[in-house]
């Protein structure tokens, strides 16, 4: 007599409810890989979703041209061009560009000596005007004071961690630095952002009046050199053109072919290109991390099934003798597996979802509906994967030698 569904699923319950503790443990090997996997994929999304959320404030209209060819960076990562140096004209070239609502310029002076006291340290300082400061970092917030302004001289602007920790003494609003032999007094401190930057990371960061920062650096540069130039697009369906002309007009000016471009022109698109292409490894990575701890329990699942099978022989016998088919008892065991590897896929997304809740002010982490559901569809097909040679092997089972085994 065929088995009915009902009956697939009263015996397989009981067979899982009756093994107790072995169960219990086969699952514990799908748990750690579903746990893995969600809260690895999570931690790429969440840290997607940060970066984006940063790109976004840099702006989508937004485009920055930096000295070197094919300069690879993301927004503010430190950079050191081999060739090609950017000039006052191409700044006043390409603010007159058709579709460039505003330019501006800045300059980053290398290693100068900053000091407070009787302490001293060497970091990079960047030279910004009011409108080159809204352009090329928007995504930086002031803290305490006020942020640099047109007609500003001898001021400062200070990263988080420069106010915190690089001098004994806490620098605050007031306080009074030496850049080189020029002194400056603190007007605004940052908020942290924790990104890398220009001069180190953002919260590492000195911002002066450009003009300041030209008169410093005099000796580290060529007459009329700039470091970058800044430019805001009159709309953002324009940008892409945008970057069009500039390569155009710079190319023309310093005389080089596309092939030869001693230039970079980036965009917030290129922003997202270039880190939407890191943050695919680094997924690509977590999920090879996770698929390991799957196969784990996999192989825990499939060892186990062979155990259950072998000690219930004489059972299978009797199913057998009872009319069961080789179908039936098939699918009986592929049934136990796909739900040994489903109830670990459950226990996993709740101890994923407990852990996000706890570490929510610890990482950035995010478990989308699809991760859960991905992750439930892979545990139940992992257990029926796992399970096939086992339930094969109970299938194939001899009757007479099932029964007089139990005998």
């Amino acid at each position: 007599m065929p088995m009915h569904i009902h009956d697939f699923f009263f015996y397989v319950f009981r067979s899982l409810i009756h093994r107790g503790v072995r169960t219990w443990l086969t699952v514990i090997g799908v748990v750690i890989g579903i746990t893995a996997i969600i809260l690895l994929i999570s931690i790429a999304e969440g840290l997607r979703e940060d970066i984006q959320g940063r790109l976004n404030k840099f702006g989508p209209r937004n485009i920055v041209v930096i000295p070197g060819s094919g300069t690879k960076l993301s927004p503010g990562v430190t950079y050191s061009p081999r060739t090609g140096k950017l000039f006052l004209r191409d700044y006043e070239a390409v603010r007159s560009i058709p579709g460039v609502k505003r330019a501006a310029y800045a300059v980053v002076g290398k290693f100068l000596s900053v000091s407070h006291k009787d302490e001293s340290v060497s970091m990079n300082v960047v030279g910004v005007s009011d409108e080159a400061f809204r352009i090329g970092y928007s995504l930086m917030e002031i803290d305490k004071g006020r942020l640099l302004k047109e007609g500003d001289h001898g001021v400062a602007l200070i990263g988080h961690n420069i106010a915190a920790n690089t001098f004994s003494e806490k620098l605050d609003v007031g306080s009074k630095i030496r850049i080189g032999n020029e002194t400056f007094r603190i007007v605004g401190i940052l908020k942290p952002v924790g990104m890398q930057g220009m001069a180190g990371t953002f919260d590492n960061i000195i911002f002066i009046p450009v003009h300041d920062a030209e008169t410093l650096t005099e000796e580290q540069r060529l007459h009329n050199e700039i470091s970058l130039i800044f430019i805001e697009a009159e709309s953002d369906r324009i940008v892409d053109k945008l970057v069009s002309r500039v390569e155009e007009k710079l190319r023309s000016l310093h005389r080089v072919s596309e092939d030869d471009q001693d230039f970079t022109v980036v965009s917030s698109k290129f922003f997202r290109e270039q880190v939407g292409s890191i943050l695919n490894y680094v997924e690509l990575f977590l999920g090879g991390v996770a698929a390991v701890s799957l196969l784990v329990g996999g192989l825990g699942i499939m060892n186990a099934m062979f155990m259950f099978v072998t000690e219930r022989i004489p059972e299978i016998g009797i199913l057998k003798s009872l009319g069961a088919t080789r179908k039936d008892i098939l699918t009986l065991f592929l049934m136990e597996g796909g739900l040994i590897g489903l109830t670990g896929g459950i226990v996993g997304v709740l101890i994923s979802l407990l852990f996000c809740v706890g570490a929510s002010n610890i990482v950035e982490m995010v478990i989308t509906p699809y991760a859960i559901v991905l992750s439930l569809v892979i545990a139940f097909v992992l257990g029926i994967v796992a399970s096939y040679l086992p339930a094969r092997h109970a299938a194939d089972a001899d009757i007479l030698e099932a029964l007089g085994r139990e005998r």
